[in-house]
């Protein structure tokens, strides 16, 4: 549902058919081959202890991050009443 969603906004409306599955095809493939890269690499013995070792930044990093998403989406919605 992701990708068909994602395919709409990005491929135009004269594509043919074919074409839009095709392009839905590759773009399932690239995403399943990534992620299970990803998730091999990831769930490696070494990359787990490294992964441990920085989770208290990598926590840190993400708050401060969705913090700063979380202030500027209301500030903007305060701006707009």
């Amino acid at each position: 549902m992701f990708f068909i969603s994602l395919m709409s906004s990005l491929v135009p409306s004269t594509m043919s058919i074919p074409g839009k599955t095709a392009a839905l095809a590759i773009l399932w493939s690239l995403s399943l081959a990534w992620f299970s890269f990803l998730a091999w690499a990831l769930s490696t013995k070494r990359m787990q202890r490294k992964l441990g070792s920085a989770a208290i930044y990598i926590d840190g990093l993400c708050g401060v991050l969705f913090s700063g998403i979380g202030v500027t989406i209301f500030t903007q919605v305060i701006s707009v009443l």
